[in-house]
């Protein structure tokens, strides 16, 4: 009998130790729902009041509520906005921390809000308004290599490429072909007071520079100081060509300046371009002479090539230069494409720019000459 009253009291004693837990158990769920309710409500009643405040203020408080909710398991910071051990940017959005705050509630602490086990939330992008508004700006600024150039008006009737040799001698005719508008090539000369500013000024809106490197011509009068001669060994010529390009960073290309001898001589013009095989440069033939030894010689070591059609400022005359650029033109409508050589002169530039509305009026394209070589 007494064996029996001692079993129902420790049956009884533990009976009450169970609803004393459940009721422990249901108690704490109970707070946690009233401080959930209560960051909820601090969350909105901080967005309503304060639309535009700091939100990395008021995520920081709501980071602080979580972290007394958890207690010390999400008490270990690193300085870092850590919680729990896990890296946590103090900057979120309050939809994610809740979603995080729930998923606790039901026992997934060790679920993440993706199901993948992380538990990270995602980090948003932040954007200062002041770096938008510098992109903006910088939108709106246009480069001179940016400016705009081609455009016809009509369908295509021919492709015309057009060189200006002999820059660098000065900047005033340079700048009526920078403000014309179309692809020009500027063939820049060495050893001249504006070579190097002529050759980065053109560059920098945008169009191809080549080297107008000085070569014999047959008269041998009129020759630059620092010219490419038959005489010349292999060397020399590598040299010189050395010499000139480095004066001239940006050059994609060469085109003789004269050179009426030295393009005729094929040991000169295998030296050429072998150097230029070397350094993937193109050579443009001025066609100085109608014979030739830079066609076979820029084949042999795989040189794009082009040549010139037709000089179109033999005279001063606006109105003849006027008329010889038509007749390019006209040469490319029935070619189909067609390349003119003018210089960098006064007369020139103006006749190139008062005529450049009409061709393209015509259906003339005008390209650059390094879209017509043969490769």
């Amino acid at each position: 009998m007494a064996e029996r009253k001692r079993t129902l009291k420790r049956t009884s004693f533990t009976g009450k130790r169970k609803v004393v837990r459940r009721r422990k158990k249901s108690r704490g769920h109970s707070l946690l729902l009233l401080l959930f309710f209560l960051i909820v409500i601090s969350v909105a009643s901080c967005t309503v009041a304060h639309p535009f405040s700091d939100e990395k203020e008021t995520m920081v408080s709501v980071n602080t509520a979580i972290h007394h909710l958890f207690g010390e398991e999400s008490s270990e910071r690193d300085g870092k906005g850590t919680i729990g051990g896990r890296v946590e940017e103090v900057k979120k959005e309050p939809q994610s921390i809740i979603k995080e705050f729930m998923n606790r509630l039901k026992g997934g602490e060790n679920k993440g809000s993706n199901g993948d086990g992380n538990n990270i939330l995602t980090k948003r992008e932040e954007k200062s308004p002041s770096d938008t508004r510098l992109k903006a700006s910088a939108a709106k600024q246009r480069k001179p290599a940016e400016k705009k150039v081609g455009g016809n008006s009509s369908s295509v009737t021919g492709r015309l490429a057009v060189v200006i040799d002999d820059a660098g001698l000065d900047l005033e005719s340079q700048r009526i072909y920078e403000e014309i508008g179309v692809p020009l090539t500027l063939a820049v000369m060495p050893n001249k007071m504006y070579t190097s500013e002529a050759a980065a000024e053109w560059s920098r809106y945008g169009m191809p520079v080549i080297l107008h490197q000085p070569m014999e011509p047959v008269s041998g009068s009129g020759m630059e100081e620092k010219t490419i001669l038959t005489s010349m060994s292999d060397e020399a010529i590598r040299y010189m060509l050395k010499e000139s390009l480095e004066q001239i960073p940006q050059a994609v290309g060469i085109n003789n300046h004269q050179g009426s001898r030295a393009t005729t001589d094929a040991r000169v013009m295998r030296v050429v371009m072998n150097e230029l095989s070397h350094r993937g440069l193109f050579f443009f033939d001025s066609r100085t002479n109608t014979t030739t030894a830079a066609d076979s010689a820029a084949a042999s070591y795989g040189v794009p090539y082009a040549r010139n059609d037709l000089f179109v400022d033999n005279s001063a005359d606006e109105g003849e230069i006027r008329a010889m650029i038509q007749e390019g033109a006209n040469r490319a409508k029935a070619r189909g494409s067609y390349i003119i050589i003018g210089h960098c002169r006064p007369h020139t530039a103006a006749a190139f720019r008062d005529i450049v509305p009409q061709l393209q009026a015509q259906g003339i394209e005008f390209v650059y000459v390094s879209s017509l070589l043969r490769w």
